[in-house]
């Protein structure tokens, strides 16, 4: 506050303020004796407000000033050394671990060059051209030009603005010939800000749906599983993950505890006690859930498939031929059912409840 310009009497006043006060503490519903404090304010004191809003405005003020002497640095959404976008290419190793080139699906388009660092930033290759071109790198007076500082793009072709500590001689031309290939090959300049393109979609735009049916595609290939894990805002999410966990079979009936080593007294089913439980049996072959599947198969007047498992039920629903709108329907009705019919399931078991 004295360096903001406070004088000394005001100054005097506040800490004459904060000194004086004295504070107890509420043990069990009793106070304890008054004592002064040494740091910090009393919850609630109403000079608390302003001296925030005074220790903000210093705050912001020491802020501008070690930006101007470049002691530290703003985040800027677009830029290839941007922190938001080294988080987003540690998510692309997790999907290259299952297929998914996270790096390939994004295209760079840039703009005039004034937001794309020349030496450091992914733009006219894989690699930064500083690492590409090392030796040049060195020779550059200013190595955190822009783009646009060093390549313009006019009617009459390609021009390079180069500012070197010394004059190129010697190998030095073959790399140089190289650089400029490279940019003059791959690179498209265009106007405004840079931009990144989504190859997954014709819009060019990312969404969060677009990526989630591209990883469905690698993890459950449709031709493989109808089963797949498409978003369905007809469903609850839980109904969602339920299914999830049904085609990788891993809900809880008696054949899966026993494939993970569970002793079990019975591996029969627990409903009909007829045949040994799994996934397909539990949720359709049994002969509640079957009474259920005609049911709803009746509602619908569709015929109910030969299949005796889950998919070909799945598979049955979606090859009658009916439209967009019917299939979603179609599928919210299955998938609900199905959470339904393993939620009686487990009612009757741990509940005694039909």
């Amino acid at each position: 506050m004295r360096a903001m310009g406070f004088g000394c009497k005001c100054l005097k006043w506040i800490e004459a303020c904060f000194r004086s006060a004295s504070i107890s503490v509420l043990i069990n519903g009793s106070p304890t004796k008054e004592f002064n404090l040494q740091r910090g304010i009393r919850q609630g004191d109403p000079l608390f407000p302003y001296l925030f809003i005074i220790t903000s405005e210093g705050l912001n003020i020491l802020a501008n000033i070690a930006v101007r002497d470049k002691i530290i640095r703003g985040v800027e959404i677009g830029r290839d050394k941007c922190t938001v976008w080294k988080n987003i290419i540690k998510v692309g190793a997790e999907l290259s671990k299952i297929g998914v080139n996270f790096d390939s699906l994004f295209e760079k388009q840039i703009g005039d060059g004034h937001d794309v660092l020349f030496w450091s930033d992914l733009w006219a290759s894989d690699t930064p051209l500083r690492l590409l071109c090392p030796r040049l790198y060195r020779l550059e007076n200013h190595q955190a030009a822009l783009v646009f500082d060093r390549v313009r793009v006019s009617s009459n072709g390609w021009s390079f603005i180069w500012d070197w500590s010394r004059e190129i001689s010697g190998r030095l031309h073959g790399e140089l010939d190289t650089l400029m290939s490279t940019i003059k090959t791959r690179v498209i300049l265009g106007s405004g800000r840079s931009t990144r393109k989504f190859k997954g979609v014709k819009s060019g735009l990312y969404t969060t749906k677009s990526m989630v049916s591209l990883i469905d595609e690698k993890l459950i290939p449709r031709e493989a599983s109808p089963m797949v894990t498409l978003r369905n805002n007809l469903i609850p999410q839980k109904v969602g993950i339920f299914m999830w966990r049904i085609q990788r079979k891993r809900i809880a009936v008696k054949e899966e505890l026993d494939r993970r080593g569970i002793d079990l007294d019975s591996l029969l089913c627990p409903l009909c006690n007829d045949v040994v439980e799994s996934v397909d049996h539990a949720i359709y072959s049994c002969k509640l859930a079957q009474e259920i599947w005609v049911g709803i198969h009746k509602w619908w007047d569709l015929p109910l498939p030969s299949g005796s498992n889950l998919e070909d039920l799945i598979k049955g629903g979606l090859s009658i031929g009916l439209n967009t709108s019917q299939r979603k329907s179609w599928q919210a009705i299955v998938w609900v059912t199905c959470y339904y019919i393993w939620k009686n399931r487990n009612q009757k078991i741990f509940r005694n409840e039909a």
